[in-house]
């Protein structure tokens, strides 16, 4: 069931107010809290994600883990993203936008890593819905 699913859950916030939004998220209902650097992290199921969204007033923003991996070149990044699952949560009509942010030797520009991973989803879907092409947040049509 969906709902007793636990999630690896980063908060984004801003600095300073990480011991108070994990104040907040424990009061919402979040696990295993840890402060981090601009973030807290926890464990939630979907029930209390939800509960997160609508009513925490410290988070930015709530990520969760999909898929956990070390990449030690872009060839790897791309093998490990197209192997996952896309079909089952992105729709063909839907609109997907992909953000990245880099900490790594390895990998220097966040962009290049957000094209690399959006190219790997992208083609992915190609594969399992068809041959067609869903919608990129960068797309635009000539209509």
């Amino acid at each position: 069931m969906l709902i007793q699913k636990q999630y690896t859950v980063v908060a984004k916030t801003f600095h300073g107010l990480e011991q108070k939004l994990m104040l907040e998220m424990r009061d919402l209902g979040a696990v295993e809290l840890r402060v981090g650097r601009r973030a807290v992290y926890a464990k939630a199921n979907l029930e209390t994600l939800y509960r997160l969204n609508l009513c925490s007033r410290l988070s930015l923003s709530f990520l969760i883990t999909l898929n956990d991996f070390k990449a030690h070149n872009d060839e790897i990044l791309y093998k490990r993203i197209h192997q996952m699952p896309w079909e089952s949560v992105i729709g063909l009509r839907q609109t997907i936008a992909v953000d990245a942010t880099v900490h790594s030797n390895t990998f220097t520009h966040s962009q290049f890593v957000a094209l690399r991973c959006k190219d790997a989803i992208v083609d992915r879907l190609r594969k399992f819905l068809e041959d067609a092409h869903p919608w990129t947040a960068n797309h635009r049509t000539s209509e």
